[in-house]
């Protein structure tokens, strides 16, 4: 083989190897840039599913923290509203206390007495029974036959009626009453706390 061919030869291997070479590296190149692209893409989602994710649970957290606010304010208005129904109560059972007098009771067995035309017994506290007794007896013409009238030791204010063959009785007495009445009236003040929120 004559030095030209084998130059040519040399030439035409060197040729062929580098555009192998060449064509190798584009290969080369293009499946990198196409794994890149795809780890691009990968992160692109991921990055958007983690946002996506966090903007989900941020909104959870204000969702929840909106609620437990909403409790606690429901529970602080309960809270207040108890509180001034026992302070309320408290302070009717006070006055109630102070404006149950001789009087009162007085005036009060009387009309239990002009509205029951039927015999009942009539139970008083020890301390009031004289002045009680002589006031109603003076009151009521009939009294012997509309009332009996005794003493009950466990009675320190007020009074109780009762119709034994009917089975019912009464007691009339500051705490009694207190509680009627802080119940009917704590019924009406709740109901207009209702009509305030909702305006």
């Amino acid at each position: 083989m004559s030095e030209q061919s084998l130059d040519k030869l040399i030439s035409t291997l060197k040729s062929e190897a580098i555009e192998a070479a060449e064509k190798q590296e584009k290969e080369i190149i293009d499946r990198a840039k196409a794994k890149a692209e795809k780890i691009v893409r990968e992160a692109e989602s991921q990055k958007k599913q983690m946002l996506s994710d966090a903007k989900q649970e941020a909104e959870d957290t204000i969702k929840k923290g909106e609620s437990a606010l909403a409790q606690a304010a429901r529970d602080v208005t309960l809270q207040v509203q108890n509180d001034l129904r026992k302070l309320f109560a408290s302070v009717l059972e006070r006055d109630i206390q102070s404006a149950f007098d001789t009087d009162l009771m007085k005036k009060a067995v009387l009309r239990v007495l002009e509205n029951l035309d039927e015999e009942v017994a009539i139970r008083i506290p020890p301390q009031l029974e004289s002045e009680l007794t002589d006031y109603i007896q003076k009151q009521v013409q009939t009294s012997g036959d509309l009332a009996k009238i005794a003493t009950d030791e466990s009675l320190i204010r007020g009074f109780s009626v009762k119709k034994t063959e009917q089975g019912w009785s009464y007691q009339i007495t500051p705490e009694e009453v207190s509680t009627i009445l802080s119940d009917h009236l704590s019924r009406k003040w709740a109901s207009l706390i209702q009509n305030e929120q909702t305006a």
